[in-house]
C-alpha cells in the first residue's frame, strides 16, 4: 500500500496551463469608455487596461460645456475624475492619440504618431459627430460644431469679438448655446428647418 502522503498528494490537481493576462484597448475617453474601464477592472483584477483618446484633456463633463460658454462654470470644473482615478484603477491614458487602424488579425492598432498598441480585446467608444450640413461657408473660419472643449474655447475665443451669432439648429444643444452665448451679451439668430423648436423632443404645443 502507498504512503499516506502519496495519497493526499495524489489528489491535488496539478495546474498545466496560465491564464494568459488580456491586454484591452478602449479607444475614446467618454462616459462609454470611462464605464468600460471601470466595469473591465471590477471583472479582470490582473489584465492592462488602455485608453486613448484624440483630446488633449481627461474625461469631462461634455453636457457642462454650454455652462462654460455662458461664465457660469470654469473650466476646472468640468473634470470628471482626478488622476488617482486612472491610477487606483491602473488605466494607461494616452491624450492627443488617434487610431489610425486596426488590425484585428495581428490584434494592433496602430496611432498617427505611428505607435502600435498590442491588444487581446478592443472597445471603440468614440461616440458621435456633429452633422454639418451641406451648405456653403459651412466648414469655413468663424463657422463651429460643439462637441468638445476644445470647441466650446475656440467659440469663446471668437464670440470675443463678436456681436451676432447665428445658431443652426433648434435642437436641445442649438438652445442651450444660444442661451449660453445671451448670457456672454450676444445677439443670437436661431434658425430651424422644421416648423418648430426642438422638433424631435416636443410636440406643437409643447415648442409653442
Amino acid at each position: 500500500s502507498a504512503p499516506a502522503k502519496d495519497l493526499l498528494l495524489a489528489t491535488v490537481p496539478i495546474q498545466t496551463e496560465r491564464r494568459m493576462m488580456q491586454r484591452y484597448l478602449i479607444i475614446g475617453s467618454g462616459i462609454a469608455g470611462m464605464t468600460a474601464a471601470e466595469t473591465i477592472r471590477e471583472h479582470d483584477p490582473d489584465g492592462s487596461i488602455t485608453m486613448v483618446t484624440d483630446e488633449e484633456t481627461p474625461f469631462y463633463n461634455r453636457i457642462r460645456l454650454c455652462d462654460f460658454i455662458s461664465g457660469d462654470l470654469p473650466a476646472s470644473s468640468l473634470t470628471g475624475v482626478t488622476p488617482a482615478w486612472y491610477e487606483e484603477r491602473r488605466v494607461t491614458l494616452k491624450l492627443s492619440t488617434r487610431i489610425k487602424s486596426l488590425d484585428p488579425n495581428l490584434g494592433v492598432a496602430v496611432t498617427q504618431q505611428g505607435e502600435a498598441l498590442s491588444w487581446d480585446k478592443v472597445l471603440i467608444a468614440t461616440g458621435g459627430s456633429p452633422h454639418i450640413p451641406d451648405i456653403q461657408g459651412a466648414r469655413k473660419k468663424g463657422a463651429f460644431t460643439l462637441r468638445t472643449l476644445a470647441d466650446a474655447k475656440n467659440i469663446l475665443a471668437h464670440a470675443s469679438g463678436v456681436e451676432n451669432v447665428v445658431i443652426i439648429g433648434g435642437g436641445l444643444l442649438g438652445l442651450e448655446a444660444g442661451h449660453a452665448l445671451i448670457k456672454q451679451g450676444k445677439k443670437v439668430t436661431v434658425l430651424e428647418y422644421a416648423h418648430r423648436i426642438l422638433p424631435r423632443q416636443l410636440d406643437a404645443q409643447g415648442a409653442e
